[in-house]
């Protein structure tokens, strides 16, 4: 995801600056908007990593799991959950939620 969705970026920076040199203006917000979540998406992987570190054993490691890394992979998912609302669908890696429920 994140690759594709720095890819959407680099693509509405494109024309943000195309339009500048066209004398034309530009609105910075979906591309301030696209950076936001991608900057929330790196640090949801990057606590997901850390957490995913631990070692431990029996029921200290199972409480660290429920109580860290669970959480940590909601806010991953709820960061790509965001992306995924404001990508085209010819950006996204994925099948949409639309795609796979609406479609056969």
């Amino acid at each position: 995801i994140l690759p594709a969705a720095t890819g959407y970026a680099g693509k509405l920076a494109a024309i943000a600056v195309d339009m500048k040199t066209l004398g034309l203006d530009s609105d910075l917000e979906p591309i301030k908007l696209v950076t936001g979540k991608i900057g929330a998406l790196k640090a949801a992987i990057a606590t997901l990593k850390k957490e995913m570190d631990h070692e431990g054993e029996g029921l200290a490691h199972a409480v660290h799991i429920r109580d860290k890394v669970i959480p940590a992979m909601i806010e991953l998912r709820t960061s790509v959950d965001g992306l995924e609302e404001i990508m085209p669908d010819d950006f996204w890696p994925l099948p949409t939620y639309a795609d796979m429920l609406f479609y056969r």
